[in-house]
């Protein structure tokens, strides 16, 4: 007997992808609009602070320019996170250009006036400039942007690609007093959390000393026992002397 294949017929699925793209569409909106919105520009610029957090710096690639020999390019992704800072800093001579991809930055060059900047903007620095401004606008989302850099390859092999944002030893001292105080305030708490944990652990093992579980009917519960009744053939010979005094006592 053959085997017949069981065909069902070519309808439309019992969904609308219409339905479901629109709803897909709108749920991106809505997380698009929970990221951190444009903030305002400051009125008074801030002052860097050492203990904010740091930027991340991903090297993307670093070439040779073949047609400007001495000269090479370098690209960097850099990631700003929340409430993040950068100190003042130079390129190494370098001419660098930068692109906002995400979240916003306040950016100032020399003395130029600080502005704000969010997703499709720009900026860039001539050899030599002093880039005094680079911080995260927003508190609670990151901001990203690419610099590319075009180098002296000199500076480049004797600083490397990752030393060629260049900090003044002002800003290094304070970036160190403050990842020092940091790793002291982290080594104090684990200190006293260390102690609390030990003195929660001697105060409950001496509370356990002075209960017995006693069964009852229905389950378990605690008793209190004294030290001086822990051995129960003293215990019964001294209960039933009194007993033995209360009877004589009465007449019995």
């Amino acid at each position: 007997m053959a085997r017949s294949r069981l065909q069902l017929p070519a309808t439309e699925p019992p969904f609308n992808l219409k339905f479901i793209n629109t709803h897909f569409l709108l749920l991106l909106l809505l997380l698009s609009s929970i990221s951190c919105t444009k903030p305002t520009l400051p009125s008074v610029e801030p002052t860097y602070d050492p203990s904010r957090p740091q930027a991340t710096v991903q090297i993307l690639y670093n070439y040779l320019i073949p047609d400007i020999p001495g000269k090479s390019i370098v690209t960097y992704l850099i990631t700003n996170p929340p409430n993040g800072s950068t100190p003042p800093h130079s390129h190494a001579g370098a001419f660098v250009s930068a692109h906002i991809l995400s979240g916003y930055v306040l950016n100032a060059i020399n003395d130029d006036p600080m502005e704000l900047l969010g997703p499709g903007d720009s900026y860039s620095e001539p050899p030599g400039d002093h880039h005094r401004i680079s911080e995260n606008a927003c508190v609670t989302e990151p901001a990203t942007f690419i610099a590319t850099l075009v180098v002296d390859t000199k500076a480049v092999e004797e600083l490397g690609a990752e030393g060629l944002t260049v900090i003044g030893d002002e800003y290094k001292e304070m970036i160190a007093k403050a990842q020092n105080n940091t790793l002291q305030g982290r080594v104090l708490e684990a200190f006293w959390r260390i102690n609390a944990k030990l003195l929660r652990m001697k105060y409950t093992s001496g509370n356990q000393r002075h209960f017995v579980k006693a069964p009852v009917k229905g389950g378990e519960r605690r008793q209190k026992t004294s030290t001086r009744h822990s051995d129960p053939e003293k215990f019964h010979s001294r209960q039933v002397g009194r007993k033995e005094k209360v009877c004589f006592a009465h007449g019995a």
